[in-house]
Protein backbone atom coordinates (compact mmCIF):
# COMPACT_ATOMS: atom_id res chain seq x y z
CA UNK A 1 0.00 0.00 0.00
CA UNK A 2 1.06 3.62 -0.89
CA UNK A 3 0.03 7.19 -1.41
CA UNK A 4 -2.77 8.34 0.00
CA UNK A 5 -4.11 4.69 1.00
CA UNK A 6 -0.67 4.53 3.35
CA UNK A 7 -1.22 7.61 4.69
CA UNK A 8 -4.79 7.20 6.15
CA UNK A 9 -4.13 3.58 6.78
CA UNK A 10 -1.69 4.86 9.45
CA UNK A 11 -3.97 7.63 10.60
CA UNK A 12 -6.71 4.67 11.09
CA UNK A 13 -4.06 2.33 13.11
CA UNK A 14 -2.00 4.68 15.16
CA UNK A 15 -4.97 7.08 16.03
CA UNK A 16 -7.43 4.76 16.33
CA UNK A 17 -9.74 6.16 14.21
CA UNK A 18 -12.89 4.40 12.78
CA UNK A 19 -13.18 4.73 8.53
CA UNK A 20 -15.85 7.38 8.79
CA UNK A 21 -13.62 9.28 10.89
CA UNK A 22 -10.75 9.19 8.72
CA UNK A 23 -12.51 10.40 5.82
CA UNK A 24 -14.47 13.15 7.25
CA UNK A 25 -11.12 14.96 8.31
CA UNK A 26 -10.62 18.42 7.58
CA UNK A 27 -7.16 20.29 7.44
CA UNK A 28 -8.38 22.22 10.94
CA UNK A 29 -8.55 18.98 12.68
CA UNK A 30 -4.75 18.24 12.70
CA UNK A 31 -2.29 20.16 15.06
CA UNK A 32 0.89 19.36 13.91
CA UNK A 33 2.37 20.81 17.16
CA UNK A 34 0.63 19.24 19.20
CA UNK A 35 0.71 15.73 17.79
CA UNK A 36 -2.90 15.16 17.79
CA UNK A 37 -6.20 14.81 15.74
CA UNK A 38 -9.60 16.02 16.65
CA UNK A 39 -11.99 13.70 15.25
CA UNK A 40 -15.92 15.68 15.37
CA UNK A 41 -19.47 14.05 15.45
CA UNK A 42 -17.78 10.59 16.34
CA UNK A 43 -19.66 7.51 18.05
CA UNK A 44 -22.22 9.08 20.08
CA UNK A 45 -21.81 12.10 17.45
CA UNK A 46 -19.16 13.68 20.77
CA UNK A 47 -16.48 15.30 19.65
CA UNK A 48 -12.48 13.84 20.61
CA UNK A 49 -8.73 14.39 20.06
CA UNK A 50 -6.64 11.43 19.31
CA UNK A 51 -3.16 10.85 18.63
CA UNK A 52 -1.07 11.46 15.14
CA UNK A 53 1.75 9.26 15.14
CA UNK A 54 4.93 11.36 14.14
CA UNK A 55 5.82 8.61 11.81
CA UNK A 56 2.73 9.63 9.42
CA UNK A 57 3.31 13.50 10.07
CA UNK A 58 5.85 14.07 7.24
CA UNK A 59 3.62 12.02 4.43
CA UNK A 60 0.79 13.93 5.63
CA UNK A 61 2.30 17.10 5.04
CA UNK A 62 3.40 16.19 1.47
CA UNK A 63 -0.03 15.09 0.96
CA UNK A 64 -1.52 18.58 2.25
CA UNK A 65 1.01 20.34 -0.52
CA UNK A 66 -0.56 18.03 -3.28
CA UNK A 67 -4.28 18.31 -2.68
CA UNK A 68 -3.76 22.18 -1.98
CA UNK A 69 -4.31 22.37 -6.13
CA UNK A 70 -7.90 20.96 -5.72
CA UNK A 71 -8.65 23.79 -3.18
CA UNK A 72 -7.40 26.64 -5.43
CA UNK A 73 -8.99 24.68 -8.69
CA UNK A 74 -12.14 25.04 -6.99
CA UNK A 75 -11.92 28.38 -5.58
CA UNK A 76 -11.01 29.56 -9.52
CA UNK A 77 -13.48 27.44 -10.99
CA UNK A 78 -15.99 29.07 -8.59
CA UNK A 79 -16.72 25.19 -7.54
CA UNK A 80 -19.01 25.42 -4.68
CA UNK A 81 -17.87 25.42 -1.46
CA UNK A 82 -17.27 22.08 0.62
CA UNK A 83 -20.16 20.60 2.72
CA UNK A 84 -20.29 22.29 6.31
CA UNK A 85 -21.77 20.41 8.95
CA UNK A 86 -25.14 21.06 10.45
CA UNK A 87 -25.88 24.80 10.27
CA UNK A 88 -22.56 26.03 10.30
CA UNK A 89 -23.15 26.61 6.58
CA UNK A 90 -25.81 29.43 7.65
CA UNK A 91 -23.88 30.94 10.24
CA UNK A 92 -20.65 31.59 8.33
CA UNK A 93 -21.58 31.38 4.86
CA UNK A 94 -17.69 31.84 3.17
CA UNK A 95 -16.54 29.37 5.70
CA UNK A 96 -16.43 26.03 3.22
CA UNK A 97 -13.78 28.00 1.69
CA UNK A 98 -11.30 28.15 3.55
CA UNK A 99 -8.83 26.20 3.60
CA UNK A 100 -9.54 24.60 6.96
CA UNK A 101 -12.84 23.28 6.15
CA UNK A 102 -11.40 21.45 3.11
CA UNK A 103 -11.19 17.21 3.58
CA UNK A 104 -7.76 15.68 4.07
CA UNK A 105 -8.99 13.08 1.78
CA UNK A 106 -10.72 14.88 -0.79
CA UNK A 107 -12.12 12.85 -4.08
CA UNK A 108 -10.29 13.54 -7.23
CA UNK A 109 -13.83 14.13 -8.97
CA UNK A 110 -16.77 16.68 -8.11
CA UNK A 111 -20.20 15.25 -7.53
CA UNK A 112 -23.80 16.05 -7.30
CA UNK A 113 -24.55 16.75 -3.77
CA UNK A 114 -28.22 15.15 -3.99
CA UNK A 115 -29.59 17.66 -0.59
CA UNK A 116 -28.98 20.72 -2.46
CA UNK A 117 -28.16 19.33 -6.14
CA UNK A 118 -25.24 21.72 -6.15
CA UNK A 119 -22.03 20.33 -7.96
CA UNK A 120 -18.83 20.45 -4.96
CA UNK A 121 -16.21 18.06 -3.99
CA UNK A 122 -16.70 15.46 -1.01
CA UNK A 123 -14.39 13.51 0.38
CA UNK A 124 -13.06 9.92 -0.69
CA UNK A 125 -15.99 6.74 -0.56
CA UNK A 126 -15.30 4.05 2.13
CA UNK A 127 -14.94 1.38 -0.47
CA UNK A 128 -12.01 3.19 -2.45
CA UNK A 129 -9.51 2.72 1.25
CA UNK A 130 -11.28 -0.82 1.25
CA UNK A 131 -10.47 -1.84 -2.27
CA UNK A 132 -7.03 -0.33 -2.07
CA UNK A 133 -6.71 -2.49 1.42
CA UNK A 134 -7.90 -5.85 -0.51
CA UNK A 135 -5.54 -5.41 -3.21
CA UNK A 136 -2.98 -4.91 -0.55
CA UNK A 137 -3.58 -8.21 1.31
CA UNK A 138 -4.04 -10.36 -1.26
CA UNK A 139 -0.83 -9.17 -3.29
CA UNK A 140 1.06 -10.02 0.65
CA UNK A 141 -0.72 -13.27 0.35
CA UNK A 142 -2.13 -12.42 3.95
CA UNK A 143 -5.10 -15.71 4.43
CA UNK A 144 -8.31 -14.33 5.23
CA UNK A 145 -7.69 -16.35 8.56
CA UNK A 146 -4.95 -13.81 9.26
CA UNK A 147 -6.82 -10.75 9.09
CA UNK A 148 -10.86 -9.84 8.56
CA UNK A 149 -10.19 -8.42 5.28
CA UNK A 150 -14.14 -7.41 4.86
CA UNK A 151 -13.87 -5.06 7.78
CA UNK A 152 -10.78 -4.30 7.95
CA UNK A 153 -10.73 -0.87 10.33
CA UNK A 154 -12.02 -2.63 12.99
CA UNK A 155 -9.17 -4.76 13.75
CA UNK A 156 -6.30 -2.11 12.38
CA UNK A 157 -8.28 0.68 14.38
CA UNK A 158 -7.16 -1.55 17.41
CA UNK A 159 -3.70 -1.67 16.72
CA UNK A 160 -3.66 1.77 18.66
CA UNK A 161 -2.19 0.71 22.32
CA UNK A 162 -5.12 1.84 25.18
CA UNK A 163 -3.09 2.96 27.31
CA UNK A 164 -2.00 5.45 24.85
CA UNK A 165 -5.31 6.63 24.43
CA UNK A 166 -5.83 7.05 28.13
CA UNK A 167 -2.52 8.74 28.56
CA UNK A 168 -3.26 11.13 26.01
CA UNK A 169 -6.85 12.06 27.64
CA UNK A 170 -4.73 12.32 30.84
CA UNK A 171 -2.05 15.15 29.04
CA UNK A 172 0.48 12.44 30.14
CA UNK A 173 3.86 12.42 27.92
CA UNK A 174 2.91 9.56 25.29
CA UNK A 175 6.32 9.85 22.92
CA UNK A 176 6.69 6.66 23.81
CA UNK A 177 3.88 4.39 23.14
CA UNK A 178 3.31 6.65 20.48
CA UNK A 179 6.74 5.33 18.79
CA UNK A 180 4.87 1.63 19.32
CA UNK A 181 1.93 2.53 17.10
CA UNK A 182 4.02 1.29 13.79
CA UNK A 183 1.84 -1.11 12.41
CA UNK A 184 3.74 -4.56 12.18
CA UNK A 185 4.45 -6.11 8.85
CA UNK A 186 2.38 -8.87 8.94
CA UNK A 187 -1.11 -6.36 9.65
CA UNK A 188 -0.77 -3.54 7.36
CA UNK A 189 0.95 -4.46 4.43
CA UNK A 190 3.51 -2.16 2.70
Amino acid sequence: MQGTYKIMTELIYGGGLRLAECLSLRIKDIDFERQCLTIRSGKGNKDRQTLLSNTVIPALKEHLLSIRKYYESDLKNNIARVQLPYALNMKYPNAGKEWGWFWVFPSHKLSCDPRGNIVRRHHLYTSTLQKAFHASVLLSEITKNDIKIKHFCFPVRYGLKGRAAVCFRMGRFIAPIQKQTEPPKSQVPS
